[in-house]
């Protein structure tokens, strides 16, 4: 399907020009710490890289399924290992494991499948942007285990494990329109090709930053349907690396639209804190 590009530049090229340009998905990083390995375009990031095939591309389509089976494996052997051993062959019957896992698997899944796998043009990637990428997907992923083995070994009160599944199902779905928006414009790399548009269409004509609030609410929801202090303590050190990668990112789209991108975050939403 092509790309509807803003009327305001040429269409950009393998670098990242959105009105709030995202670094790229901790699936792929999950995928990556679990030895999942990848195509040689993989980088850092189910919150950055350049990972997964992107619609249209023509590339293998076992990377989704590949990168969902990785997560879906390693998140029910935590709820396994956690479980008490009469508890184990009861967990998908509690209903709340299954959910957790499908919503997890589901999210890595859509992501390695939207996001582009070629690297973009545009610079060498800076390392503190990388190294940022990959703390996120670490500890996305660290926050997951966790919730996994603490919806193991307990009983969620029904409420907070609804709460945080609709959560997780409203962050995957964010991400994935971020994605699908930006197309190869998507990466973790914080440099934009010259004569990229400012991304102002879509979910980001309402939303900055969509990819990095659909981040946190998967792994608030994950946490909410955990219940539990461990994966809700991680989500602090989490939050405070995705804010420091959003910080990188606006200083990149100030630098290359200017005012325009300035005239963008005074008329839209932003959850997150202002670094401008």
């Amino acid at each position: 399907m092509r790309r509807r590009q803003d009327s305001e530049a040429p269409a950009a090229t393998g670098a990242k020009a959105s009105g709030a340009s995202d670094p790229r998905g901790t699936g792929a990083v999950a995928a990556q710490v679990l030895g999942a390995g990848g195509p040689a375009g993989w980088r850092a990031g189910f919150g950055a890289g350049t990972a997964g095939p992107g619609p249209g591309h023509g590339v293998d389509r076992l990377v989704p399924v590949a990168a969902g089976a990785v997560i879906l494996g390693t998140l029910c052997a935590a709820s396994m290992v956690a479980a008490a051993p009469e508890v184990r062959p009861q967990l998908l019957a509690r209903g709340t494991p299954a959910v957790f896992w499908a919503l997890a698997a589901l999210a890595g899944a859509a992501e390695a499948a939207l996001a582009p796998m070629d690297a973009p043009a545009g610079g060498a990637e800076p390392r503190p942007a990388r190294r940022l990428a990959l703390a996120t997907g670490v500890m996305l992923l660290a926050v997951l285990t966790l919730a996994a083995a603490a919806i193991g070994s307990g009983d969620p009160p029904a409420p907070a494990a609804a709460a945080g599944a609709a959560m997780m199902a409203a962050g995957a779905i964010l991400r994935a329109a971020a994605i699908r928006r930006l197309g190869l414009r998507f990466n973790s790399t914080n440099t934009i090709a010259a004569g990229a548009a400012l991304e102002r269409d879509g979910i980001y004509r309402w939303l900055a930053h969509p990819s990095e609030v659909g981040l946190g609410l998967i792994a608030g929801g994950a946490a909410m349907m955990a219940f539990a202090p461990a994966p809700a303590l991680l989500l602090v050190p989490l939050w405070g690396v995705t804010l420091a990668r959003v910080r990188f990112e606006e200083a990149a789209l100030v630098r290359h639209h200017a005012d325009a991108y300035r005239a963008y975050r005074r008329t839209t939403f932003d959850p997150l804190p202002r670094w401008l």
